[in-house]
């Protein structure tokens, strides 16, 4: 799966120190009925794109990928995206069953 994150601070630090400060935290949620819980899968840091292997075969068919990205300002101030999900061919579950 390829992913990318755009990154841009109003005070005007430079891009290259916002990379370095970029996570993307990579979740599998293994959805039982409408519950989940959530596998940490992987955490990339100081990238703002590059491509992910996932699978299901924890849980066939109830599992969801989610991706949200963080980063953190020479300020400090710290801000984290809204979550984008992985449908998997076969997914039923979660933000996947529509």
């Amino acid at each position: 799966v390829p992913w990318s994150v755009e990154v841009s601070d109003p005070d005007g630090d430079d891009l290259a120190a916002l990379t370095e400060s970029t996570e993307l935290a990579v979740d599998l949620l293994h959805y039982t009925g409408s519950h989940h819980h959530a596998h940490p899968s992987s955490r990339i840091s100081g990238q703002l794109s590059g491509v992910l292997q996932v699978d299901d075969v924890h849980a066939p068919g109830n599992v969801v990928v989610r991706l949200r990205a963080t980063v953190t300002d020479a300020s400090g101030a710290r801000t984290t995206s809204l979550p984008a999900y992985v449908c998997l061919s076969g997914s039923t579950a979660g933000p996947c069953a529509g």
